[in-house]
């Protein structure tokens, strides 16, 4: 179940919602995790026992850190890392790293390697688990002794499928006693407005200029058909996954939690370190907290600090998906913030060094996000062939008109100008004291209105985080 499908939109969020605030004050966690194990259900039926699995045994193991010392809660902590992240290989990496050594040692991998379809999710609540026992496991917080509690925090549905990612212990006091406010509820039915606006105006339009342009296939694509599929990717990848942000955001609102940002504007970003620190912000945090820091940081030299840097961005890729493309895109992104802390320093202000970073880190972005998306590395080096050198292949029986119309040019030029120059202008002119609630609420109202008519007449809907 999506949050932009009419499933969710007109049935079950009118359920939740309502049934939720007619409950008592003692029932509402237990609504919710009803409520989230339905929705995650729904999508995948066969795996809401793997969920649940994962819900009973963190709590187990969190029951017996939060009583034992010594070595035996170090141990009961390694145990529960095995469990989460073996759970997480099974299901995401078995069948890759099985086919990779059948293939190297038998020479075929058809017929012998199982197929084992990836629970959705489990990459999100997996580390929000480990989060978990590894801040229980320092005495950040006691365990938590209720079980439905818990469930809720690993499987809240807002942010269960694709995050943000939440930290258990930024949400603790709000699982156990939350504050409901009208303007509360404002704020969160205008962020998921906001967001479901993004992702079935926006990126749902620019994905289907991305597919049209890749079915043509790589003989028949131009250095401008390549270029105009590797920036109507990068910002579908932006609007699909920042507009689920905004929903879960703003449909946490509606149920009293507040949970982090997850985007801050990243195409605005003058180098890739500064990009990292505006995208998917709730991963980089978390791989900083539970991976970066353990391996030493930044405090051990410049060296051992590059090593550091390129691990966690290694795993950042294969965090995402088995294949070596993922890895690939996670090591390109390495390399170069290693490389931009060895040779650039961000002191220089002027408005010449700003440009000239800003368009180093968009083509940068751009060129690895045609290698995050494609499966095959031999086709990724091909389509970034076409763009890097477009005189080459400037042939094609296909013509741009066949595959971009006028309203997916739109797209482009609206996603452009909302990826933060619009917001920048926004908040100027509402400083100001231009821009009326009145008017907010009116563009509001024209963004649904608009998204309903799409979504009545249009079939294609996928979230791209959805994969990982």
């Amino acid at each position: 179940m999506v949050f932009s499908s009419f499933v969710f939109l007109w049935l079950f969020f009118p359920i939740v919602f309502l049934g939720y605030y007619l409950c008592p004050n003692s029932l509402k966690n237990t609504w919710l995790l009803v409520g989230s194990l339905i929705f995650y259900a729904w999508g995948e039926p066969r795996y809401i026992i793997l969920m649940i699995i994962s819900i009973f045994v963190n709590y187990i193991i969190g029951i017996f850190i939060g009583t034992t010392v010594g070595s035996k809660k170090t141990v009961l902590l390694i145990l529960g890392l095995l469990l989460n992240l073996g759970l997480l290989f099974f299901f995401k990496y078995f069948t890759f790293v099985s086919g990779l050594i059948i293939e190297t040692f038998v020479g075929e991998a058809e017929n012998w390697v199982p197929d084992i379809s990836l629970p959705i999710g489990i990459s999100f609540y997996t580390l929000q688990a480990i989060s978990y026992l590894v801040d229980l496991y320092k005495g950040k917080y006691p365990a938590q002794k209720n079980i439905i509690s818990l469930g809720l925090y690993i499987s809240f549905f807002p942010q269960l499928i694709a995050g943000p990612i939440v930290r258990y212990v930024d949400i603790n006091y709000q699982i156990q006693s939350r504050k409901y406010s009208k303007d509360q509820l404002i704020e969160g039915i205008s962020r998921f407005s906001y967001g479901l606006g993004k992702k079935v105006i926006l990126a749902n339009n620019l994905g289907a200029v991305v597919d049209r342009i890749d079915t043509i296939g790589l003989d028949q694509m131009t250095g401008g058909m390549a270029w105009l599929g590797s920036i109507c990717f990068t910002l579908q990848l932006y609007y699909d996954f920042s507009g689920y942000s905004d929903m879960a955001i703003g449909l946490g609102k509606m149920f009293g939690f507040d949970f982090k940002e997850n985007f801050s504007f990243p195409h605005l970003s003058k180098s890739i370190s500064e990009f990292w620190r505006r995208w998917h912000i709730s991963l980089g945090s978390w791989f900083r907290e539970y991976v970066y820091i353990p391996l030493g940081g930044n405090r051990k030299g410049q060296f051992r600090t590059s090593i550091n840097l390129l691990v966690v961005f290694a795993i950042t890729g294969i965090w995402h998906g088995a294949n070596i493309t993922f890895f690939i895109w996670g090591i390109f992104h390495g390399v170069l913030i290693v490389l931009e802390r060895l040779f650039y320093r961000d002191t220089d202000k002027s408005k010449w060094n700003n440009l000239i970073g800003f368009v180093y880190a968009q083509l940068m972005v751009n060129f690895g996000l045609v290698i995050f998306r494609n499966d095959s590395l031999i086709y990724s080096l091909k389509w970034l062939e076409r763009m890097l050198l477009p005189w080459k292949y400037a042939i094609s029986d296909y013509n741009m008109v066949e595959l971009i119309r006028n309203s997916d040019i739109l797209c482009i030029i609206v996603g452009v100008a909302l990826a933060g120059p619009l917001q920048s202008l926004y908040r100027k002119i509402n400083t100001a004291g231009y821009v009326s609630i009145l008017l907010t609420r009116l563009w509001q109202f024209v963004i649904v209105i608009l998204t309903i008519l799409i979504l009545s007449g249009n079939t294609y809907n996928p979230f791209i985080y959805f994969q990982f």
